[in-house]
């Protein structure tokens, strides 16, 4: 069971309310489930101070963030009995919906990076990714149009940890908004409901930005084969400006001093 608040089956993250699916029940009866629950070595915590929050993944549920104070040893069991109405189907549980699938854009690198959580209730073994025009397609017609991404190879993992799926740039067009959109399949081929829909625009500049930076000057203009731009030309003329006034202002000075001199030194000795 996870506290990560993806929103299927966990809503809040950090509330302290762990959640999961049990898939195991194969015939109708009574189950027993025995729940351990201890300080973790030391590194449980409890929460003061709440104020409800927005996760950072903008995909899903809450957060409850506070103050994390460590708590004495402690260590309690618990079984519970459940009772199961019907037989597992022969065709297996679908995997849970995907809720926080996202892409990101590395400027250091040449690729989208799509990354989810593998999902929990029936084992996933296989992923559908799908790149589409629009999010609409992406949410309603998900099984008849859209761009398959090459996801066979992937090997889904344990439910609760992080997979991704690198699409290379030169098979995207440049400028264009791509929604991408999965869906997992059980052994069975029985499919979970369509995940959340990630957004993305490839561009020139976030492939090239890290490897061909533009030169500067101290000022901040670009320059071009030595030749000045009309900005930098005006900063140098203001430049010029400053210094010849500097060299007027010392000039007159100059000359003020050797007035002063003259008539109220050198001419009253002469008199």
């Amino acid at each position: 069971m996870l506290d990560n608040g993806r929103g299927d089956p966990d809503v809040t993250l950090f509330d302290g309310i762990y959640s999961g699916y049990f898939a195991g029940f194969l015939e109708k009866g009574d189950y027993e489930i025995r729940v351990t629950i201890n300080a973790n070595e030391g590194r449980a915590k409890f929460m003061t101070h709440y104020r409800s929050s927005s996760v950072i993944d903008f995909c899903c549920g809450s957060v409850i963030m506070g103050v994390g104070n460590h708590v004495p040893a402690f260590w309690m069991d618990k079984l519970i009995v459940y009772t199961a109405k019907n037989k597992r189907p022969e065709d297996g549980y679908p995997p849970s919906r995907i809720l926080d699938l996202q892409a990101r854009i590395f400027k250091s690198a040449d690729t989208v990076t799509l990354t989810w959580t593998a999902p929990g209730g029936g084992k996933a073994v296989r992923y559908v990714l799908k790149l589409f025009e629009s999010r609409e397609d992406a949410v309603t017609k998900f099984e008849t149009t859209g761009r398959a991404l090459n996801a066979r190879r992937m090997v889904p993992g344990d439910i609760g940890g992080k997979e991704r799926l690198e699409i290379p740039f030169k098979d995207l067009d440049e400028d264009v908004t791509y929604y991408a959109a999965t869906r997992s399949r059980n052994e069975f081929n029985k499919s979970s409901e369509i995940s959340n829909v990630a957004e993305f625009v490839p561009t020139q500049e976030e492939t090239t930005a890290s490897s061909t930076p533009a030169s500067t000057t101290a000022s901040g203009n670009t320059t071009d084969g030595g030749i000045a731009k009309p900005d930098q030309t005006k900063n140098d003329n203001e430049t010029i400006g400053i210094v010849l006034g500097i060299l007027g202002g010392i000039a007159a000075l100059c000359i003020l001093v050797y007035l002063g001199y003259y008539f109220f030194v050198k001419k009253p000795r002469r008199n």
